[in-house]
């Protein structure tokens, strides 16, 4: 018979997986970009570095349900992804929008 103990720590093992989502960033960056980062409100807005693909740049991060604020970094322009809903930030600009569930 499992301990009292045991039980609560599978128990909480089991919720933190079941809030822990994978979500796909992918930015459609010109062929010619060097480097490009994810940053938002997931991260601090620290610079992420995301893998090159063929065509493109992506990023997998584990993220807990909510929604959150980012932006694309290419070649050192801050950029929004066209294929996200998007919201005014505090410098007159635009975040794109992510939600996890």
């Amino acid at each position: 018979m499992k301990e009292k103990h045991q039980i609560e720590k599978e128990k909480q093992l089991s919720l933190n997986q079941d809030t822990i989502r994978s979500k796909i960033f992918i930015c459609p960056a010109k062929e010619d970009a060097q480097k490009v980062f994810l940053a938002g409100t997931f991260n601090n807005w620290a610079l992420m570095p995301m893998t090159r693909l063929k065509s493109c740049f992506h990023a997998i991060l584990r993220l807990k349900p909510g929604e959150y604020q980012y932006k694309f970094v290419v070649d050192g322009k801050w950029l929004e992804d066209p294929e996200a809903k998007s919201v005014q930030n505090v410098f007159g600009t635009a975040n794109s929008i992510v939600s996890v569930d």
